[in-house]
């Protein structure tokens, strides 16, 4: 394969980190579309939110300032 066409495959490729069995966090997803990951919490228990909200901080995800 061309390295361009490995390149333009690449860009859409998300890069996930799992947190428990009830999310996945798109690493690369401010990268490929402009816009930051963020955390869904409809359905989620406080305990989850904070748990994608401590791996997204560690993960040196946005808002995550130090």
């Amino acid at each position: 394969m061309p390295l361009d066409e490995t390149l333009a495959s690449m860009r859409g490729a998300a890069e996930y980190v799992p947190v428990g069995d009830f999310a996945r966090i798109d690493l690369a997803r401010e990268q490929r579309t402009g816009v930051p990951e963020f955390i869904y919490a409809p359905g989620k228990t406080p305990e989850q939110v904070v748990a994608i909200a401590r791996r997204m901080a560690e993960a040196g995800g946005p808002n995550t300032s130090s």
